[in-house]
């Protein structure tokens, strides 16, 4: 019994054709779970790894798009602020709980790391469909009596800042603490 060379040819392309259907389907269902899920992004599956520390005294950063510095007068000192902070007339502890009551009603922002002793947070603030979250870190300072400031460095790791999302979060996060 022999089969003939187009039947063979044939059931070479149908196979190939088969492969090539499932590898493009199996690649397209892992970039519609990635992008479209809010519950799996591409930091929850492969680690965002470990980020220094940042010292805002010290922080010194190059001139760009993506990110945002807001910091009060004088604490900043190797960096220019792109925004100064305000002082606040609260304690650090209520401006503390103000910082956390308003980063609890926020949907795509997870808190990464606390530092209650140095009173610092770290924040990974996910937008729109990009698989990497942007980070966010808040340093208080306590200035005595009823009178508290803080630092914002909200900054892009992975891809590029959408037209100045590291700003208009920094900025609708200070908005938020301003005491009414």
């Amino acid at each position: 019994m022999s089969t003939s060379p187009s039947s063979k040819k044939s059931y070479i392309d149908a196979v190939i054709y088969g492969v090539i259907v499932l590898s493009v389907l199996a690649v397209g269902g892992g970039f519609l779970l990635i992008f479209f899920s809010d519950q799996l992004h591409l930091e929850k599956v492969f680690g965002s790894g470990e980020l220094e520390t940042v010292n805002f005294e010290t922080l010194a950063i190059e001139p760009g798009e993506n990110h945002f510095l807001s910091c009060p007068e004088d604490y900043c000192l190797s960096a220019t602020p792109d925004e100064m902070t305000q002082v606040y007339p609260v304690t650090v502890v209520a401006l503390r709980n103000r910082l956390l009551e308003f980063i609890d009603g926020q949907l795509r922002v997870d808190l990464k790391t606390m530092d209650i002793p140095n009173l610092q947070f770290e924040f990974l603030a996910y937008q729109g469909t990009k698989p990497f979250p942007d980070v966010v870190t808040v340093q208080l300072y306590d200035l005595g009596g009823n009178r508290s400031s803080l630092a914002i460095y909200s900054r892009t790791l992975k891809g590029d800042d959408d037209v100045g999302a590291n700003r208009a979060r920094v900025m609708r996060w200070l908005r938020a603490l301003e005491m009414r």
